[in-house]
């Protein structure tokens, strides 16, 4: 494969990926380090709220209201708010 990509067959050490033969290398996780992970964390809440007030709230000023919509922003407040949680707790 890569003598018709390339034109030269290189040999496994000269690759760039390491073990999957991937151009980027191994693929990984995201690493953060722990302020990243708590402004994150922080943050979140607010991303939160803003789902909440426009999935829920919204409706209650408009003409219309969904239930379904209603309860999918609960859904995606408690999701978020998990997620804050959850990163809050790996940050320390």
């Amino acid at each position: 494969m890569l003598r018709r990509r390339y034109g030269v067959c290189r040999p496994d050490s000269e690759r760039r990926g390491t073990r999957t033969g991937h151009p980027l290398g191994e693929v990984t996780m995201v690493r953060w380090k722990r302020t990243q992970r708590s402004l994150f964390a922080n943050k979140l809440p607010d991303t939160a709220n803003l789902a909440l007030g426009a999935l829920v709230f919204g409706q209650v000023l408009g003409d219309r209201f969904s239930p379904f919509v209603a309860v999918t922003g609960v859904a995606v407040w408690a999701l978020f708010m998990g997620w804050a949680a959850y990163f809050a707790g790996g940050a320390e």
